[in-house]
Order: structure tokens, then sequence, then C-alpha cells
């Protein structure tokens, strides 16, 4: 059995990288951009440390009764009935279970989901203030944090002679294999089809049902299900950060053995192991869960450079600055700046 388990983790693993590796991005070439940032910046006395700054200018603009609906749109912000859907992640030291959620309640915050190192809240964006300041037990009050589908191609079982070991009689039979994924469309179809196993776990911790939010979990389960046909499988459908580690727990708990995640997490740390997502994986692997996990999706599409408050030249890639206002918008807004130009070198 452990030898049968450590070929079906190396498989996996093999697995992940192809997927993760799986779309080349033709070179686009390198241009220049100008990166001005307002010259008008919110006082430093008036800054609220545990809310990011897309928050915070969300709650600045609510205040003076500025169009803060366009801003939450254009920062990609969940409005809905007055309130901002978010991610709560608890002082250092402590978790989500020592954050007050009576005084939550008196401030008319939601709590719609919860696990051990972050929850998701509704707030009311007049709250927000209050929340920040006055709930004990909170350490950050971030955008709604979602991870992002890697490409899925599903030739894996030549390519890394998978073949071979299954004529032998490796073929994950006694192994538990979960696949953590944000859409599983058209997963009945899969599996009238035999592209997945007739009997599977699943839990949906997102509320709109397994088969919605996109196919990309279903493909992975095909593509992971090509290499180990004789596993168990066990399939999670989450939305957010707090999703995320409450399928993680599930699956301890299920005792599952190998982890499959083809997706990428952006603005939780700066890319070195740490932050929400990795504390998610890492824990797996504390518990003796073996994690594969796409990677290298977006090496021709990152940008990494020493911030200047006020100016900065940058080289990256796309070449159109269009695109380069989306990534930033999109990627990396919450981390390093607000409201800002970028114009294009004439």
């Amino acid at each position: 059995m452990k030898i049968l388990s450590g070929i079906l983790i190396i498989l996996i693993f093999l697995l992940s990288f192809q997927i993760g590796s799986a779309q080349q991005l033709q070179k686009a070439p390198v241009t220049s951009y100008n990166m001005v940032l307002p010259s008008s910046q919110p006082d430093k006395s008036e800054r609220i440390a545990k809310l990011t700054t897309s928050l915070e200018e969300l709650y600045r603009l609510y205040k003076q009764g500025g169009n803060y609906l366009e801003y939450a749109h254009l920062h990609g912000l969940s409005i809905a009935k007055g309130s901002v859907i978010v991610t709560v992640l608890p002082e250092s030291g402590y978790e989500a279970k020592d954050i007050n959620e009576n005084q939550l309640a008196r401030l008319s915050v939601k709590v719609i989901a919860k696990a051990s190192h972050s929850m998701r809240l509704s707030i009311p964006i007049a709250q927000l203030g209050n929340v920040a300041k006055n709930i004990s037990g909170i350490g950050k009050i971030r955008n709604l944090v979602k991870p992002v589908a890697d490409d899925v191609f599903g030739e894996g079982v030549t390519l890394m002679n998978a073949d071979s070991w299954q004529n032998e009689g490796y073929d994950g039979t006694g192994a538990k294999v979960a696949i953590i994924d944000g859409g599983f469309e058209k997963l009945t179809d899969a599996q009238t089809n035999g592209d997945i196993p007739p009997t599977y776990y699943s839990h949906d911790y997102t509320g709109s049902g397994m088969e919605s939010g996109g196919e990309h979990g279903t493909a992975v389960t095909e593509a992971v299900y090509d290499i180990a046909p004789g596993a168990d499988y066990y399939l999670y459908k989450i939305s957010d950060l707090t999703d995320f580690e409450n399928a993680k727990d599930d699956a301890i708990n299920h005792g599952v053995q190998v982890v499959n995640h083809s997706m990428s997490w952006f603005t939780l740390s700066y890319y070195d192991g740490t932050g929400g997502a990795c504390d998610v994986a890492n824990d797996a692997i504390a518990h003796g869960i073996s994690w594969a996990n796409s990677a290298g999706n977006e090496a021709e599409s990152h940008y990494r450079a020493i911030f200047t408050p006020q100016q900065m030249i940058i080289t990256t890639l796309p070449a159109a600055a269009e695109n380069l206002t989306h990534w930033v918008r999109n990627r990396a807004m919450s981390i390093c700046c607000q409201n800002f130009i970028i114009s294009k070198f004439g």
C-alpha cells in the first residue's frame, strides 16, 4: 500500500505540474509605462489599519457621498443591499472563534461562513469603520479572497507513462484523492460518460450547487481519474478562502491522502510560502496529506518591482496599457496603491 500511495502521489504531482504549465503564453513586446499616483492622499491620521486600501477608500467615498458603487465595480468588490462581502482574518495567534459575533450582530453584520482562521462576512458599508476599530479579535478585513482557475488538458496518461503503471496494477486503488475547485459544471454528464468515477463524495461550500461555477473542477477530476481510476474521490466546491479552509478540514476528517488544487491565489502573501492559502496547504501537509498544486500559469503575466509612492517607470508584459490597468486593478490593487492613472509613453 505504501508503494501504491507513493506512485499515486508522484503521478498526481506530475499531473499538477502539467496542469499548471499547460498553456504557454506567446511573448509580447516589452513596453514601458508611467504610473502616476494622485497628489491627494488620505491623511494618515484618518487611516483605518485593519481595512485594506480598497475597502478603506470605499468607506471614505460612502461617508462623503461619492460614487462608491462605481468604485466597488472597478475594484471587484462584492456589494449587495448596502453591504460589502469581505474576508476577515483574526489577529495573529488567534482563531476566528475569538472574534466577538455578538458585537458583530449589534452592527448588523452577518456571518455567511466561518472556518478556523477566516470568516466571510456581510458588513454594512456604513459600519466598516466601526467593525474595523471596535470589534475584538479582528486582525484584517480585506476584499473577498477568491481563487483563479488554472488551465487543464487531459493527455497526462501517455505523457507521464501512467499507462505502464496501470498495466502493472497500480491504479490508485485504496487511496483517497480530493479535488478542491471552484466549479463542477457537467459533472453528471461526465459521470454518465464514464469520465469520472461512478461514485464519489462531494460537498458544496458555496451554496450555489456543485454543477455551477464553470467546468474547471470537472475537467481536473477527469484528468486525475485518468491517472488513478481506482482511487476514491472527494470533490469540494469553494468560492473563497473560508470555503478553502473548510474543505481542507473536511478532507482531513475523511482521511484523504492526496489533494489536487489546480487554482491560483493572489494578494494573500509575498509569494514566499506564507499567507492564508499557503497556511491551508501547509496544515493539510502537517496532517499527512500530499498536496499537488498547479504552478506557472501566471509566469509571463506577473510583475514585481520596488514601489515608489509618487512616480515610477515599469517594464512589463503584456504590451497593452489597458491590460496592465486591468491586471493591477484585479491582482495588485489591494496591496500597494489606490486611484492611479497609467499612460503609455508616446
